[in-house]
């Protein structure tokens, strides 16, 4: 449950901390009062929306903290261990941080959390029933839910719509291979002629550098063979030529080492000289000798290179990515030969599919034909005891119209007509009169009749609802008298397998608090100032008195409110 909220710079909120209890929480204050703003601020700790006008006037801030008692809801804890939150003494602590131009942040026991996940799990911690549930209530969009809920139907539903995403993805699978068998033909002779173009070359990785080789010594073979025969003549061939110096040189030493033998390492120093140099020489004349000038192979290089660089601008930029792009073109020829398997393997997957959700759909809407006997019945029951002993509350099923709904490909299988949650449409009629035709809730209902389905509705869904906080804003709009005593029964009979949050303007509702709280408003240094005070039973006295008398306190308000507090502990 809620065990504490506290709240700062938020709104007209200066700093507040309410403790909850279990049971029946009730908070009541004059109009303008901001008991609204406490619902504002557990909608924000909840994922809502933030807007920088939350923050208090003159703050830079706002920041609003909540506690929660997470014990026994072990789909919870496994939630937040799945993301790296512990929860020590099973206390749960959410945090939302408003800051003037920059996104809020959101905590999780101190731990950055996305507001999307916080939005994830809130639903497991607090069912907000304000004005806005009501207006859910009058869209029939949102009946299927309330029904499937009520019946402990949504696991099932879950299912079926998990069965429909994916045979929506089959069949937008299914739709692209025919789309590619149409433009098959077309596509098969542009892959065979890129496979033959690029094979027709018979090209080799390494082809094109050893072409570069090649072309550049011819290109220069004048320049080659006049600098060879330039380097032959002046090492070995020419008179006064390099070795014929270095045989004078060796001569001239050779004598010199009969006189002093320290020198024979130099005379073989330049013997060694000589032979590598005449090596190089002769090298050099027998490479000159190989080097002509080929029009005709200049010319077959020049024409490969050309084909060659036609292929790398058409097909990648480089023979390495012509190559890549042949095996590459080669698959997809390879899956166009198959197309014809790969759609009948798809179309063949899409009837098991359709067959598995056609079973789950009608297996769904069987179920939910038995559940509605039920609410229909209990919520006759209900509304009898909220005062309206005339009504009829009537739920009626239809077939989906899905036009666009995943179709089966083969004729034995049947389509699929229905939707992401069943074959059927499921409205709410609704007729507060006796023979009066029952018609859809957002053409009859009054705002009080509103409130009441919902309180009824909430109070049948309350079995199967594992929220363990309900909070109900207002939810005596457009009730009074007796049948607000009967919501006060109503809310506090919830109240026992749920910890209720309630804002009322009622005094016949506030009578049944376990807990009672009342809003305030101050002024201190000319700001005003919101108040959250818990009241103990002589306050609850005057609360109460206030509330049915208005602002003079009368003695026989009193009495009434000492009345009312003592039948509702009966």
């Amino acid at each position: 449950m809620l065990l504490e909220l506290a709240i700062k710079n938020f709104a007209i909120i200066d700093e507040l901390n309410i403790s909850f209890a279990p049971g029946l929480n009730v908070l009541t204050g004059e109009t303008g009062a901001g008991k609204t703003i406490i619902i504002s601020a557990l909608n924000l700790i909840l994922g809502d929306k933030a807007s920088p006008e939350y923050i208090r006037s003159g703050e830079s801030t706002a920041g609003i903290t909540a506690c929660f008692d997470i014990s026994g809801h072990e789909h919870l804890k496994q939630m937040l261990t799945a993301q790296g939150i512990d929860c020590p003494n099973n206390n749960l602590i959410l945090k939302r941080q408003l800051k003037q131009g920059t996104k809020s942040s959101c905590y999780a026991n101190g731990e950055l959390i996305s507001l999307a996940y916080i939005t994830q799990f809130s639903q497991e911690l607090i069912d907000i029933h304000g004005q806005h549930q009501h207006q859910l209530l009058l869209k029939s969009d949102t009946h299927i839910d309330f029904l499937d809920a009520f019946g402990n139907l949504l696991g099932l539903q879950q299912q079926v719509t998990e069965n429909f995403t994916t045979l929506q993805n089959s069949q937008s699978q299914l739709n692209l291979l025919q789309i590619d068998n149409r433009q098959k033909s077309e596509k098969k002779q542009l892959l065979e002629f890129q496979i033959q173009e690029i094979d027709s070359l018979q090209l080799d990785k390494n082809e094109k550098e050893a072409l570069l080789k090649q072309r550049a010594i011819l290109q220069n073979s004048e320049k080659l063979l006049e600098a060879g025969s330039f380097i032959y003549e002046s090492i070995y061939n020419a008179n006064g030529s390099v070795t014929e110096k270095l045989a004078q040189a060796k001569d001239r030493l050779n004598e010199m080492q009969r006189v002093d033998a320290s020198l024979a390492p130099y005379l073989k120093t330049l013997e060694s000289m000589q032979c590598e140099l005449d090596d190089l020489a002769l090298s050099l004349n027998s490479y000159t000798e190989k080097v002509e000038y080929d029009p005709q192979r200049q010319q077959e290089i020049e024409t490969r290179l050309a084909e060659i660089d036609k292929l790398e601008r058409k097909y990648g930029g480089s023979l390495t990515s012509v190559l890549n792009y042949r095996q590459e073109i080669e698959a997809q020829l390879q899956n166009l030969t198959n197309l014809d398997q790969q759609i009948k393997a798809a179309s063949q997957q899409i009837d098991a599919q359709t067959q598995q959700i056609n079973q789950l759909a009608t297996e769904l809407s069987s179920k939910r034909k038995h559940v509605i006997k039920d609410i229909d019945r209990l919520m006759s029951t209900e509304l009898g005891q909220l005062g309206m002993q005339k009504s009829k509350f009537i739920t009626r099923i239809t077939p989906v119209n899905s036009p666009q709904a995943p179709t089966a490909n083969a004729e034995s299988i049947p389509r699929y007509t229905g939707g992401a949650k069943g074959i059927d449409q499921i409205e709410f009629l609704f007729t507060a009169n006796e023979g009066e035709r029952a018609k859809p809730l957002a053409k009859i209902a009054s705002g009080g009749e509103i409130s009441r389905l919902m309180l009824a509705l909430k109070g049948l869904l309350a079995g199967g609802n594992r929220t363990p906080t309900l909070v109900f804003d207002e939810v005596d709009v457009g009730i009074g008298g007796g049948i607000a005593e009967v919501v006060g029964k109503k809310l506090k009979s919830l109240s026992k397998s749920h910890q209720l949050i309630c804002i009322t303007h009622l005094p016949q509702i506030a009578a049944f608090a376990d807990l009672h709280f009342t809003a305030g408003k101050s002024m201190a240094q000319g700001r005003t100032i919101t108040s959250i005070k818990e009241l103990d039973q002589q306050a609850k006295t005057s609360e109460i008195a206030r509330m049915l008398a208005g602002e003079k306190i009368t003695p026989t308000a009193l009495k009434h409110a000492q009345e009312m507090l003592a039948n509702s502990r009966v």
